[in-house]
């Protein structure tokens, strides 16, 4: 995120949320209009991690509170809650092809008005398709997304080892077979089970104790 002065020096952007800064005697002229800022909300793309920029956000309080929810920050996924009383806020995300997303957290304020509990939140939107595709990692777990079945990159190979049964620290990574070289993500534990993407052995999960190779004695099929 960067830094920005929002309605004067007093109101300075933080990295995850945002609080007025330097407000003496509950003086709030130099605060932003709805409130000081208590967070800030972001909006991104479950599937690929990406900014969504055309997305709108609403937000409710319980017990009365107020607040206001606009873009702010410079980025175009960034949205500013402006809260004026204390309460349990719901924020909800929506955006064109993709399912609504939401996220809750507690906003407290002091007796000027100004938050003395900051949360940030990070709202991820799934993307819709009128028809999901099934995927099966080769290792007998199976998962269903937009992503057309046979599709061989590296975010459907993420998604392969994350459905592995012994779930650890997935890595995209080169990859050395018999048939040449390729690109897969793996992971390791005593033995190295790779989802290969690129190269000749594409589509296939090798699980090899002889370090991570694109190829194996009777690798599966991933898809």
């Amino acid at each position: 995120m960067h830094r920005a002065a929002l309605g004067g020096e007093s109101c300075k952007l933080a990295l995850v949320a945002f609080s007025c800064l330097g407000v003496t005697a509950c003086g709030h002229h130099d605060c932003p209009a709805g409130g000081a800022i208590a967070a800030v909300v972001t909006v991104v793309d479950q599937q690929f991690g990406r900014p969504v920029c055309d997305g709108t956000v609403r937000t409710s309080a319980a017990g009365g509170s107020q607040a206001s929810l606009q873009p702010c920050g410079g980025s175009c996924n960034a949205y500013c809650l402006g809260a004026t009383t204390g309460g349990h806020y719901q924020i909800v995300a929506s955006a064109p092809g993709f399912e609504d997303g939401n996220a809750a957290f507690d906003v407290s304020v002091d007796e000027c008005g100004s938050p003395t509990k900051s949360q940030g939140a990070t709202i991820t939107l799934t993307p819709k398709c009128s028809e999901e595709s099934l995927h099966d990692n080769g290792l007998g777990t199976q998962w269903a997304d937009c992503t057309s079945a046979g599709t061989f990159d590296s975010t459907e190979a993420y998604a392969a080892c994350s459905e592995s049964v012994a779930v650890v620290l997935c890595a995209q990574t080169a990859c050395d077979g018999d048939a040449g070289p390729g690109t897969a993500v793996c992971q390791q534990l005593r033995s190295c089970t790779c989802w290969v993407f690129d190269g000749p052995a594409s589509g296939t999960v090798s699980v090899s104790d002889a370090g991570c190779r694109c190829d194996s004695p009777g690798a599966s099929m991933w898809f």
